[in-house]
């Protein structure tokens, strides 16, 4: 989730004349609606790729709240969700909007009324996609819908129920627009396919065509890497861990040093070190977000989605989910190597004595034996 104060209450998007606010409705078609889809598609469905909102979805936000893109928010600012800023100077934590503007909005709580507002304000509209998503992805209240991710009519009443806007026709309005334009073509989406290397403690990183070439990545003294999502993560034998978002070519960012261990969850917005000392911290909110200390005394670190688990130098395991700031669930002893699959409802454990355990439907489920010496433990979903 986004820490502390980003709130999302702006649900219409702001009319062309700067000072006036978009009536309720949904916003008529511009004569060039089907190149204005085209044209924000490949970013929803990027967007989808990374953080799992349905295309479908993104784009008839995108219609409502920019007007077809031609609300001043949307000219100006190139903000085309109508997200606000956390301050009137702070677009908040792990955002990729690089401002805030001030602009009188409608809000309706429930009776409607104009407010101003202080909205994101970012370089380039893709930039406003991701954020979307990432906004969603990792803001606990929105959770539930990621279990809708392949129905998006319920995605959106999802999201809409748990407060997105505070238009009640909001969910409809959404849905009217993907029904209309047959959105749902989008969902089915075009994915990049990356194949990481680390050599003699380099890491190089092809995208694409298993024929693509190489790009090295980073130059040596490498000790453990990550590809995850459109992230890159790097642990060196010093200690330093280094984590890039979106291009090959994008530039590094510096993380922690004194790192044992590392995990990323890209579409959650997350990325966990396991210090030398045993502590464990996690950031919500992007590269860029603000780090949590855990808990100490650890032996392994594992993200998936919004789930944490560790297994402690005791061998005990425990996870939690949602927000940072949750209570630790125990889970059980003995424990050798723990895996996480949140997108299945699973958590598994490999024990010392070789016996693997495996739970469904959870944190809160029941365990199942399933077999013993075991070695090696994956769990995965599709």
């Amino acid at each position: 989730m986004f820490k502390k104060t980003i709130t999302r209450f702006g649900l219409l998007a702001l009319a062309a004349s700067a000072g006036s606010v978009m009536t309720l409705g949904i916003p008529s078609a511009s004569a060039d609606s089907t190149s204005f889809i085209s044209s924000v598609a490949p970013m929803a469905q990027h967007d989808q790729a990374v953080h799992a909102v349905p295309a479908s979805v993104s784009i008839a936000q995108a219609i409502l709240e920019s007007n077809w893109g031609n609300s001043t928010l949307a000219q100006n600012d190139k903000n085309y969700f109508g997200i606000k800023c956390a301050t009137a100077t702070d677009p908040g934590s792990g955002s990729t909007a690089i401002g805030c503007h001030a602009y009188p909005t409608t809000e309706c709580t429930p009776t409607c009324h104009t407010v101003t507002a202080y909205f994101r304000v970012y370089a380039a509209i893709g930039d406003s996609f991701v954020d979307h998503g990432a906004f969603l992805r990792v803001n606990s209240r929105y959770a539930n819908a990621f279990n809708d991710t392949n129905n998006p009519d319920q995605f959106v009443r999802d999201i809409a129920a748990d407060g997105y806007a505070t238009d009640p026709n909001y969910a409809s309005s959404v849905i009217s627009l993907m029904q209309t334009y047959n959105l749902y073509q989008y969902n089915t989406v075009a994915r990049t396919s990356r194949i990481g290397v680390l050599q003699g403690g380099a890491v190089s990183v092809k995208e694409g065509a298993l024929g693509a070439g190489w790009t090295p990545e980073y130059g040596g003294g490498v000790a453990k890497f990550v590809v995850d999502g459109d992230w890159i993560g790097v642990l060196t034998t010093g200690g330093q861990l280094l984590v890039k978002q979106g291009n090959l070519s994008a530039g590094w960012v510096p993380e922690m040093g004194n790192v044992k261990d590392f995990a990323l969850a890209a579409g959650a917005g997350r990325v966990g070190v396991l210090r030398t000392d045993g502590t464990v911290a996690v950031k919500d909110g992007g590269l860029y977000g603000n780090w949590d200390e855990e808990t100490g005394g650890v032996a392994e670190l594992r993200l998936s989605g919004d789930w944490i688990g560790v297994v402690g130098t005791n061998g005990q395991a425990s996870v939690k989910e949602g927000p940072l700031n949750a209570g630790w669930l125990p889970e059980i002893g003995g424990v050798a190597d723990l895996q996480l699959d949140q997108a299945a409802g699973r958590v598994g454990v490999l024990r010392t004595d070789g016996t693997v355990a495996v739970k469904d439907g959870g944190l809160y489920g029941n365990w199942d034996e399933e077999t013993n010496q075991v070695q090696q433990l994956q769990l995965t979903s599709y």
